[in-house]
């Protein structure tokens, strides 16, 4: 199975008018506001908020949100083997 990333033309064109719309001034908010009043719905399906619309226009956001997101990945993986050994031991005693 190839599991090379494509460009979905529609996502591309919805950030590219996002970046004109900042280009043009119009704070983060304004545009969660301008594409929720289109009925633009974001990757998900859902309603744009603005730190959805910052971590994609704000290369410093988007890098803190995957930091974030493998922290708390990292913790997950960590919690999962901790949960593990209790049980292990659980049945040893």
């Amino acid at each position: 199975m190839d599991k090379e990333l494509t460009l979905d033309e529609d996502e591309a064109a919805v950030i590219e008018r996002m970046r004109g719309w900042q280009a043009e001034g119009v704070s983060i908010r304004a545009i969660a506001n301008r594409l929720n009043s289109e009925g633009i719905p974001t990757k998900r399906g859902g309603r744009w908020h603005a730190t959805t619309v910052n971590r994609l226009l704000s290369p410093d956001a988007r890098a803190a949100a995957r930091q974030q997101s493998a922290h708390a990945r990292a913790a997950e993986r960590e919690q999962t083997k901790r949960d593990h050994a209790d049980r292990m031991l659980s049945r040893l005693t």
